[in-house]
């Protein structure tokens, strides 16, 4: 099932993305809780074992083999996450259907990042953020 929504608006495709989440997460045996706020910094807050991560999900599709992830909060004042703001960026790959968990110490303080789903054309390794580092 191919679950690219090309055309869609941005708070669509970030609805499918924390649904597809959602899903892996109850898959892999986590309890999951949503908040009521809309606004919230996270979208996610996940639990297993008694252990609670704050989770942020981005939909992206991977354009040249990479997708680009943006660390601002949707909004007029474009807030960059805080580590009391979230534990980590999840990120759903809509053209792969992967799903990637990237820890927000990996991130700070970037406003982005970008990581890599397909080999590069001139096979270069050094510093590149590769997806599959990040895959869950």
């Amino acid at each position: 099932m191919n679950l690219q929504l090309d055309n869609k608006s941005t708070h669509l495709k970030g609805l499918l993305g924390e649904i597809e989440f959602a899903r892996h997460f109850l898959r892999e045996g986590w309890n999951i809780y949503k908040p009521f706020d809309q606004n919230s910094r996270a979208d996610l807050l996940i639990e297993k074992e008694n252990k609670f991560k704050k989770i942020q999900i981005k939909y992206c599709t991977p354009y040249k083999g990479v997708l680009r992830v943006e660390l601002t909060h949707p909004g007029k004042d474009r807030k960059p996450y805080c580590p009391d703001d979230i534990d980590a960026i999840g990120v759903f790959d809509a053209k792969n259907e992967n799903f990637y968990l990237i820890p927000l110490k990996d991130i700070l303080p970037k406003q982005e990042i970008w990581i890599r789903v397909d080999e590069t054309t001139n096979k270069q390794q050094k510093n590149i953020n590769w997806a599959k580092k990040y895959k869950i």
